[in-house]
């Protein structure tokens, strides 16, 4: 019996072909997400300001320690986009010029044919260090024209330097799928970039090493005849079009969803914060298109989008963290070790207890601060108006 008897959803197939290996599960469902985004592009999209069309294309970094898997991930998603017909993705090496050369310029190739712009495309990259060509400043030129590129489409762009003129990229659409380690992130993108309102595009998915072995992927048994299936649904997405509706029960569970929302304290986090709606509402579209049916968001689409979205919100608090150059893996699991240790402990005996690592007091404050958005540690004011921190009894759901 093959599991198309039993779902036609594409996420769920999609992961069924990958097998069970030790490359992390959420880095397949994320690549898988981010293979959608590309293959739909511009062509669907959802009115959430009239007038104005918010689309479902995804900024993705899986992060996680070297021979994780993240490679392998994106392979398999940049190998099914192939298969499928996509034609516009980039995988590789470039620089914010090459890039705009790519989106808005007409080029000739070696035999002289026009080779024309391609506004809309998959950028693809399995190490960003590797990939972001140029020293810093050009680093910063590339941030820079991939925040602005992020919310573009529907806009004109133009561009141009004193060497290459000027020129414009019309209604570009970008997707991007990048793989890299916590440091080779930092060592690339820096603490001003990050914070510039750069993060808050990017859903971070981190990956962790399994206890579990697999010498060999295993692969299911209908494992052909499930990839052919969804190679031809990833071809068909690229014919889909359209505008999205919601049904009323989703209107209800997104407002319900939105006005329930807890405010982060910290400043850094507000943007990223802010910009959860739009997240929620793309992975909205990308749930309802897996499911195959027509151009609708019903309420358990906008359920399963702030579930995935509230799985990846805590990362960009480790993120913020790791730009402002403290160990944040290692120092984290320790100070969460030590207030669930203590049970609750003082800010001054905390800091005392750490301080030979490095570790200053914002430093502290920022890393208790990603502890209390996982909902692990409440923080309060002591009597005499210094911070007491207090560890969260967790819930074994497992």
């Amino acid at each position: 019996m093959t599991i198309l008897s039993k779902t036609t959803n594409l996420i769920r197939l999609y992961r069924h072909i990958c097998g069970e290996s030790e490359v992390p599960s959420i880095y397949h469902i994320w690549s898988c997400l981010s293979l959608m985004a590309a293959c739909v592009e511009d062509r669907v999209w959802l009115e959430k300001m009239r007038g104005e069309r918010l689309l479902p294309n995804l900024y993705v970094f899986l992060i996680g320690p070297p021979a994780l898997g993240k490679g392998v991930a994106i392979k398999l998603a940049h190998n099914l986009y192939r298969e499928c017909g996509g034609i516009h993705s980039f995988k590789g090496q470039t620089s914010a010029a090459h890039l705009t050369d790519i989106l808005g310029k007409v080029q000739r190739d070696d035999q002289g044919r026009k080779i024309l712009p391609r506004p809309r495309l998959w950028l693809v990259m399995e190490e960003v260090a590797n990939d972001i060509l140029g020293p810093r400043n050009l680093i910063e030129a590339f941030v820079k024209m991939m925040t602005e590129l992020y919310t573009s489409s529907g806009d004109m762009m133009d561009t141009g330097t004193r060497t290459h003129g000027g020129f414009r990229i019309e209604n570009p659409c970008i997707n991007w799928l990048v793989g890299t380690t916590e440091k080779w992130m930092i060592d690339t993108f820096t603490e001003d970039m990050i914070h510039s309102g750069f993060a808050s595009r990017i859903v971070f998915v981190y990956g962790k090493y399994s206890d579990r072995r697999y010498y060999r992927p295993q692969y299911p048994d209908d494992i052909e005849a499930v990839r052919q299936h969804i190679i031809a649904r990833f071809h068909a997405m690229h014919y889909v079009e359209g505008k999205f509706l919601l049904t009323p029960a989703a209107e209800i569970e997104e407002k319900q969803w939105y006005m329930n929302r807890k405010e982060p304290m910290e400043k850094i986090l507000k943007t990223t914060w802010r910009r959860e709606h739009d997240l929620v509402l793309k992975l909205a579209m990308l749930l309802s298109l897996a499911d195959g049916g027509p151009l609708v968001i019903d309420a358990h689409h906008i359920i399963r989008a702030t579930k995935l979205s509230a799985s990846v919100q805590p990362n960009v608090s480790d993120v913020v963290v790791l730009s402002r150059r403290v160990p944040a893996a290692d120092v984290k699991d320790d100070i969460e070790e030590r207030i669930r240790k203590a049970k609750e402990i003082t800010h001054s005996d905390l800091l005392r207890s750490v301080s030979s690592q490095g570790i200053t007091t914002k430093a502290l404050q920022n890393i208790v601060m990603t502890l209390n958005h996982e909902s692990k540690v409440e923080y309060d004011r002591t009597q005499t108006g210094g911070r007491i921190y207090r560890w969260v009894k967790q819930i074994d759901n497992s």
